[in-house]
């Protein structure tokens, strides 16, 4: 996946830096701060959402109630987990 274009962030949380188209203000994707290279991208924003496959379920809790998640994938009431502290 390549990012083309123009994108401007802001923190919307401790964890969390949230990239946007400045001309239109769509959300594109999320990027954790504390989890290097990894990113929620907003499938409606790509060229062809079937170009990438999922890799984990988040915010599972905020799903609506006939939605079904039964791929096997790895879910999550909320965000990603924190990592867990160095020793």
């Amino acid at each position: 996946m390549a990012i083309t274009g123009r994108t401007q962030r802001y923190r919307s949380s401790e964890r969390l830096w949230r990239h946007f188209c400045p001309d239109c203000g769509t959300l594109m994707f999320a990027e954790p701060v504390d989890l290097p290279g990894r990113v929620s991208v907003t499938l409606a924003t790509l060229d062809d959402p079937d170009a990438i496959r999922p890799t984990v379920h988040i915010w599972t809790s905020s799903k609506v109630d006939w939605l079904v998640l039964d791929d096997g994938l790895p879910q999550h009431a909320q965000g990603f987990p924190a990592p867990a502290p160095a020793a």
